[in-house]
């Protein structure tokens, strides 16, 4: 992780609270809509005006958009205050929505691999990557099928 990240790990901070989470989570998930948003606009345009230069666009960001948020759900040190805002004093303070938040988060974080080191995290990503290239091969193989298929039809 980086230098921030194991900053704040070290650090001896008490334990987060409902609003203090809430608000850094604020801020990250802001950051994370307007990646996901540009990103899905990306997505969106390569499906539906297709094109070498979009093609060539799309497979030289999608590591980085992939690294960017492995990075986020990998974070031990999210991880861990999102499991401890579960777990902790202030679960009974949330409502039923927002306990099923920080559950979903807490899972997507576990489901993402943020438990595991080394070997087994990088083995992990390079797996995520290559699904990712895979998608998007197979989308493109789509798209270029629907380019030369025709079908006639009468009234």
């Amino acid at each position: 992780e980086d230098a921030g990240a194991a900053r704040v790990s070290a650090r001896r901070a008490p334990p987060p609270s409902r609003s203090c989470l809430c608000r850094a989570e604020e801020s990250a998930t802001a950051r994370a809509l307007i990646r996901r948003y540009a990103w899905g606009v990306v997505g969106h345009l390569n499906g539906v005006k297709n094109s070498d230069p979009l093609r060539e666009a799309h497979a030289a960001m999608q590591p980085k958009v992939i690294a960017a948020t492995t990075k986020l759900a990998q974070s031990r040190p999210v991880y861990d205050a999102v499991a401890a805002l579960e777990k902790g004093a202030d679960a009974t303070a949330l409502d039923g929505a927002q306990r099923r938040i920080v559950e979903a988060a807490e899972r997507s974080m576990r489901l993402g691999g943020v438990a595991l080191d080394g070997d087994a995290k990088a083995r992990f990503n390079a797996i995520k990557l290559e699904l990712a290239e895979l998608s998007t091969t197979f989308s493109n193989h789509v798209l270029d099928a629907t380019k030369v298929c025709t079908y006639y039809y009468e009234y």
